[in-house]
């Protein structure tokens, strides 16, 4: 019961020692300078109407650091269904074949044949040989006489003035006539590289039956 007593007196004077501590210390100027500015700082807050967090993050967002992220939820752990797996098995080896013992037929007659001889060997028939054959006489094609393509020339132009598609192109630097359907021979190409091909298409007149005589 004593030493309660006395742990509380003990107690009592440590309390009385700290207020005057404490009152010494809030009279010092550092203390009611710091106080002061913190109420004037109360103030300001309390006439805007804002808190002292909403005051930090107008000024500068990085004092009051990056909050912690919360943890994310983990998923409830769900044990896969099996997949349906066929049965695996091995397929057996095939049996190797019984090993024959080279005695097994020792002394028996060979029954081999005997091979017939080869065709003209030994007096046998010689085999009929086939005919050669003759060769095939080239074909050769028939040449039309010079006097056959200049009736059938002829008979084309007849046919090609008399359907207007015969015409008599006239050189105007050289004066040169020349009668053809198109610009398909060595003269009429001659004179569509020197002048060009439209030049000389517009040189060109269909020859009517009456000039040909027709």
């Amino acid at each position: 019961m004593t030493t309660t007593i006395q742990r509380v007196r003990q107690l009592q004077e440590e309390i009385k020692a700290r207020e005057i501590m404490l009152a010494e210390l809030s009279q010092q100027p550092e203390y009611l300078a710091e106080q002061a500015f913190i109420q004037d700082v109360m103030d300001v807050l309390e006439m805007h109407g804002r808190t002292l967090k909403e005051a930090v993050l107008a000024i500068d967002p990085s004092l009051l650091g990056s909050a912690p992220k919360a943890p994310k939820a983990k998923r409830p752990y769900t044990p896969r269904k099996p997949k349906d797996v066929e049965p695996f098995s091995l397929k057996p080896e095939p049996k190797p074949a019984p090993k024959v013992s080279p005695f097994a037929t020792f002394g028996q007659s060979a029954s081999a044949e005997v091979p017939a001889p080869a065709p003209g060997v030994d007096g046998a028939e010689h085999p009929l040989e086939p005919e050669p054959k003759k060769p095939a006489k080239a074909v050769r094609a028939k040449r039309q006489s010079s006097k056959h393509n200049a009736a059938r020339n002829a008979k084309r132009r007849v046919e090609m003035i008399q359907a207007g598609r015969w015409f008599l192109y006239t050189n105007p630097h050289t004066g040169e006539t020349h009668e053809a359907a198109r610009q398909g021979d060595d003269l009429l190409r001659g004179w569509a590289a020197e002048f060009g091909k439209v030049t000389v298409e517009g040189w060109k007149r269909p020859i009517t039956p009456e000039e040909a005589g027709l």
